[in-house]
C-alpha cells in the first residue's frame, strides 16, 4: 500500500537521523540508503503516467497490471516525504480528483460499499492536501481545499470526522 510503504521510508529517514545524532554513521548511511532506494521503488512501483497518481496499492507478483484505486493520504504524504521530483510530486497534487464538496478520500468510489472511506471527505486528510499544495505554491488547489475545509465546518457548524462528498453532511 502507498500510505504503509511511505510511513516505512519516514521511519527509514527518522532512523537515519537518529543515527547520525548518536554518531553511528555506518548504520546512518545503510538507514538512509534503505530510504532512497524504497522511495525511488514507491515512484517507480506506484506511479500510473495516465492518470498523474499514485496508485492506493499494487497487486501480487502474479499480476502485475495497475490498480486503478486512488487514495487522497496516501498522495499527500508521498508529496510532502519527497517522493518523486517536483513536477511529478506538483502533478499528483492537480491531478488527484476534486468534487464540488472537496477531495475525496479514495477515488473512483466503490460500487454498494457504505459512506466512510468510500464517498467520504475527512477534514485531516484534506489538510494534508492542502499542505502538499502549499508546498508546491499550487495556489487553485490550496484555495480549493482549504475552502472545502471551511465550508465543511461552517455547515454543519461543526469540526466533523467526515462528512459525505456529495452533499456535505456528516
Amino acid at each position: 500500500a502507498l500510505s504503509t510503504n511511505v510511513a516505512h521510508l519516514r521511519l527509514l529517514e527518522l532512523g537515519a537521523w537518529l543515527a547520525g545524532e548518536q554518531g553511528d554513521t555506518a548504520r546512518q548511511t545503510q538507514l538512509q540508503g534503505w530510504a532512497d532506494d524504497l522511495r525511488a521503488s514507491i515512484d517507480n512501483r506506484f506511479y500510473h503516467a495516465g492518470r498523474g497518481l499514485w496508485g492506493t496499492f499494487t497487486t501480487g507478483a502474479l499480476d502485475r497490471a495497475p490498480v486503478n484505486h486512488f487514495d487522497l493520504l496516501g498522495s499527500a504524504l508521498a508529496v510532502t516525504s519527497g517522493v518523486g521530483d517536483a513536477a511529478r510530486q506538483g502533478e499528483v497534487v492537480r491531478s488527484y480528483p476534486h468534487l464540488d464538496k472537496g477531495p475525496p478520500v479514495i477515488w473512483p468510489q466503490q460500487k454498494d460499499i457504505p459512506i466512510y472511506h468510500n464517498r467520504g471527505i475527512w477534514p485531516f486528510v484534506t489538510a494534508y492536501a492542502v499542505w502538499a499544495a502549499r508546498r508546491h505554491r499550487l495556489a487553485g488547489v490550496f484555495t480549493r481545499d482549504a475552502t472545502a475545509l471551511v465550508s465543511g465546518a461552517a455547515f454543519t457548524l461543526s469540526n466533523l470526522e467526515n462528512f459525505e462528498w456529495g452533499t456535505q453532511a456528516p
